[in-house]
């Protein structure tokens, strides 16, 4: 082989890499394939179901050769498509006549049809989410093009297609991380959960993975998230049908979010708020529709620590019964409970409340509590 031979070889190889990742390059580079070793190629995408998602060849193209791959029976008595698609190991060249015991009446040949009598070479050369990627070159009967001769570069190219795939992949896998990630931050509201239109969780902020602990609030021994309180849990189900309905392939998903929320009691008696709003991602990051998905964020009353107390009292110059006061008053929100709770009066309480207002150079009770919050987060 010349010096100018190898050169064409690379250069092909290299618009190999470049097809793989952009689709609309193959239909061409499968021509020159199919002009360098004397025959017509094909690469076949079919998903974990078995469906042929037409991302490299069109339907037109393809039902005639998916159709004798099915109906080509194994020495094993098995489809030749199900061998590719299960046992076949990737990236190897298999000869279509060896694996060739009969064909099944489920094809029937057109008079110029000649795709059962052509030779050829079979490669499962990628897998992913239980579906494969197929390659398949496919020479005249009359021809000369199944020659041992090409197998060496028939070999290389099964070899870069399965690499070039590898990178597409992970290079799409972390597009859909950076855009998860988008949707979850533009939203944190602390505890937050990204939910997609399988009901996977595919995303949270640290304090949402603390809240699917919880197993008053969620339950995903399943694998799927489920809400436990059932009216919060029917809201996400609408959601997830609005956003079912707005996969691709539609043009554009629309990107007004919807945005429902739910106060749910604790068994402990607290209080929570479910927001549940479903998310696209930003059409900026992403030329194309994508899936939407739904946010939950999860808020909850803050905790108000002992700790709190005594810094009132450092802090502002409040005596123990004020600090108390404030305290309770805080964890409670409601200064009667707070009164019965201490035991002592109204009359006592507001003059209480009227002194710890006026060293805190607060003006309301939830100036108060806002402030004490603040301290809280520092212990």
């Amino acid at each position: 082989m010349t010096a100018d031979e190898d050169d064409t070889l690379d250069a092909l190889i290299d618009s190999v890499y470049m097809a793989v990742n952009a689709p609309a390059l193959w239909p061409d580079v499968a021509r020159r394939i199919g002009a360098h070793l004397g025959g017509t190629a094909y690469l076949f995408e079919l998903n974990a179901a078995g469906r042929h998602t037409e991302r490299y060849c069109p339907q037109d193209q393809a039902q005639r050769p998916l159709q004798l791959l099915s109906a080509l029976q194994t020495s094993a008595n098995r489809s030749m498509l199900a061998f590719l698609l299960g046992e076949a190991e990737l990236q190897s060249l298999y000869c279509k006549q060896a694996l060739t015991s009969h064909i099944n009446d489920q094809y029937e040949a057109l008079p110029d049809d000649d795709l059962t009598r052509t030779h050829g070479l079979l490669s499962p050369v990628f897998e992913s989410d239980g579906g494969r990627v197929i390659f398949m070159l496919l020479y005249p009967p009359d021809g000369t093009g199944l020659s041992p001769e090409n197998y060496p570069f028939s070999r290389r190219l099964a070899r870069a297609l399965g690499q070039g795939l590898k990178v597409v992949q992970e290079q799409r896998l972390q597009a859909q991380s950076l855009l998860r990630d988008r949707m979850l931050m533009r939203h944190d509201g602390g505890a937050a959960i990204l939910v997609d239109g399988a009901r996977r969780v595919v995303a949270t902020t640290p304090a949402g993975t603390t809240a699917l602990a919880a197993t008053d609030l969620f339950d995903t021994r399943s694998g799927r998230l489920q809400i436990v309180p059932k009216d919060v849990d029917d809201i996400l189900d609408e959601l997830l049908a609005e956003v079912r309905r707005s996969a691709p392939p539609l043009p554009e998903p629309p990107m007004l979010p919807v945005i429902r929320d739910s106060l749910h009691s604790r068994a402990d008696g607290s209080l929570c708020r479910f927001i549940l709003r479903n998310v696209w991602p930003a059409q900026d990051m992403h030329p194309s529709p994508s899936a939407g998905h739904v946010l939950i964020t999860l808020r909850e009353a803050p905790q108000i620590c002992r700790e709190a107390r005594d810094a009132l009292q450092s802090l502002f110059g409040l005596s123990k019964s004020e600090a108390r006061l404030a305290y309770y008053l805080a964890i409670t929100g409601s200064l009667a409970e707070t009164l019965e709770t201490l035991g002592i009066t109204r009359n006592t309480g507001k003059t209480h409340l009227r002194r710890i207002y006026e060293k805190t150079g607060t003006t309301s009770q939830i100036e108060l509590f806002q402030l004490i919050v603040r301290i809280s987060a520092l212990y």
